[in-house]
């Protein structure tokens, strides 16, 4: 961190007021941990609407083999599981025929693609933060070179040297550039910081806080809908200890 730091003072020339760029540093950090944590979010959600997925199919799978095993459709008589496996089937195919679609809809409409919304609003500020770095190492350059041409300036005045047409024009140019790097760089940089610390500061709230809760809800519809359909299997005791 130490050498980012000294690269922004040098960068910006005998001006030496770095703080203006540590100000941007701090709140670009926030901002790219925002961004980063916000894809890994939608890829553990994913994963966590994969895995759900998979536990109903792989449970109505499951009641499917305990079918073939247990039930004998060729035979009349009923041995004392037969009730149990049955419902169990019956109950399972509901949630991987019934459930599954809704779950799945339910998490893409008001999860993901709330994450993927906020990734595009985010990529945009990202633009204005990618721009405003190549401006203020123009704005660098420029405070360079004409420090530099300045300096050649003295160095001739010191001599008794005349300074030539093309010098003073090479001179004025540079300022010129560097006045209008400067302006630029100022009227990106302001709102932009305004920016990134509403987002960071109250915006992050606003807009996580809501989307943990649907992300409690469905959590707990998933656990209500599997504990409804184990409840309703037709168990031949109250209780069996695994």
């Amino acid at each position: 961190m130490s050498g980012i730091f000294h690269s922004i003072k040098k960068s910006i020339g005998n001006k030496g007021d770095a703080r203006p760029d540590l100000e941007f540093v701090d709140a670009k950090a926030r901002f790219d941990q925002y961004q980063d944590t916000l894809i890994k979010l939608k890829g553990n959600v994913a994963n966590y609407l994969s895995h759900a997925t998979s536990l109903f199919v792989a449970s109505l799978q499951i009641s499917q083999d305990f079918a073939t095993l247990i039930e004998d459709p060729e035979r009349e008589a009923l041995n004392e599981y037969t009730d149990t496996s049955v419902s169990m089937r019956q109950e399972h195919q509901g949630l991987a025929h019934e459930q599954v679609p809704k779950l799945q809809h339910s998490f893409s409409t008001t999860l993901l693609s709330e994450i993927d919304a906020e990734c595009v609003r985010n990529s945009e500020l990202a633009k204005r933060v990618q721009r405003r770095i190549e401006v203020f190492s123009e704005m660098g350059y420029y405070q360079k070179k004409v420090n530099e041409l300045r300096e050649e300036r003295t160095a001739r005045a010191n001599k008794g040297k005349t300074e030539s047409a093309s010098d003073a024009d090479k001179f004025e140019r540079n300022q010129k550039k560097l006045a209008e790097s400067e302006v630029m760089f100022h009227e990106i940089n302001s709102k932009l910081l305004q920016d990134l610390r509403e987002l960071w500061n109250v915006e992050r709230i606003a807009r996580m806080g809501p989307l943990l809760q649907r992300f409690l809800a469905h959590e707990r519809k998933f656990a209500e809908l599997y504990t409804q359909a184990l409840a309703q299997v037709k168990d031949k005791t109250a209780f069996v200890t695994p």
